[in-house]
């Protein structure tokens, strides 16, 4: 929904994937992620919601968490906190990348 991260149909999206454009939802989600006041938050949720109701054409019905679980066992070369070159998650587009940085344990 947020439309900073819109992008034309034949490029990649990577946030805003759906391509909903509504300056009043991407006002929303900014005040959201930079307010300190619960009120606010509430107020801008609240707005999202009722854009997400009545103007999105189509509604997640379940989300997931990307997440990755890897073992070094026998590979090494894995995304870290201290270094986060990629998403670890196998389904991400991510995934090659990941692939060509993995060395062999010897």
């Amino acid at each position: 929904m947020d439309g900073t991260q819109l992008k034309p149909v034949g490029t990649v999206a990577s946030w805003n994937f759906g391509r909903f454009d509504s300056a009043d939802a991407t006002k929303m989600l900014h005040d959201y992620a930079n307010t300190t006041s619960d009120k606010d938050r509430t107020a801008a949720m609240d707005g999202l919601q009722k854009i997400m109701v009545e103007q999105v054409p189509a509604i997640p019905l379940a989300s997931g968490a990307i997440g990755a679980e890897f073992s070094t066992k026998y590979w090494t070369g894995f995304p870290t906190a201290d270094n986060p070159y990629a998403v670890p998650q196998p389904t991400q587009p991510s995934l090659s990348q990941v692939m060509m940085k993995l060395t062999p344990v010897k």
